[in-house]
């Protein structure tokens, strides 16, 4: 192997290792479990993961306000962003969460003066003085999130919903809707309701994890309620 191969060979081992690294300053009292896997990650504050989680490639977390995020969540960079400062930031379990999506609890202030954060950069305050928030901001279990979309103050996300690649959710989604565009608007469900309902009261995602290998059938190809009517 010529020395140039290896150089370059070695380059990539570095740039490997390195993306692999995390940046973690997490507030007292807030501690990660250790049934995660995390990658090239940066979390900041009042966070708590729950075990089999996936925290990769370029996900950044700032919680000036609490975050909690459920089991076997996955979060996908690069560039995607979940920030808080004044409300809640809820995420439940077996949620999938693509790259470049914006989950974002608070906004700049428009009613004073200026829309700039002056507090904090010219009086050196604090910047609550500076946004406003519409809410916490909560998404349900089961939920997937498509690249580049953005999740607003104050929303609340059903159980099952799915979000379209784009699409800036600016109000409540139902359970198992599929919504999409700027603002989202409910394309079609998911099931019907004889199955939402039923899926409901199920909450598989509370399940235990050997109940859920027990179930497998469940979670093959398009689901039924016969399908449901077999559960173990």
């Amino acid at each position: 192997m010529s020395l140039k191969s290896l150089i370059q060979k070695a380059i990539g081992f570095l740039a490997s290792v390195l993306s692999k690294g995390n940046d973690i300053q997490l507030d007292a009292g807030y501690e990660l479990p250790d049934f995660i896997k995390m990658r090239g990650a940066t979390l900041r504050g009042r966070i708590t993961i729950q075990g089999g989680c996936k925290i990769q490639d370029g996900v950044t977390i700032a919680a000036g306000s609490p975050v909690k995020i459920g089991r076997y969540t996955s979060l996908n960079g690069p560039s995607t962003k979940i920030r808080c400062e004044i409300n809640k930031v809820i995420i439940g379990s077996f949620c999938s969460i693509a790259r470049q999506v914006s989950i974002q609890e608070f906004n700049h202030r428009y009613d004073g003066l200026t829309t700039y954060h002056i507090f904090k950069n010219v009086f050196n305050e604090g910047v609550e003085k500076d946004i406003e928030s519409s809410g916490a901001i909560v998404i349900g279990n089961d939920v997937w999130i498509g690249a580049n979309a953005s999740i607003l103050s104050g929303v609340t996300l059903g159980h099952g919903a799915i979000i379209a690649a784009n699409s800036v959710v600016t109000k409540d989604v139902p359970e198992y809707a599929i919504v999409g565009g700027i603002p989202a608007k409910t394309i079609k469900m998911r099931f019907n309701q004889s199955i939402i309902d039923r899926l409901l009261k199920l909450k598989w995602w509370d399940w235990d994890i050997k109940k859920i290998k027990k179930n497998r059938h469940l979670f093959e190809e398009a689901l039924t309620l016969e399908k449901i009517d077999q559960i173990k």
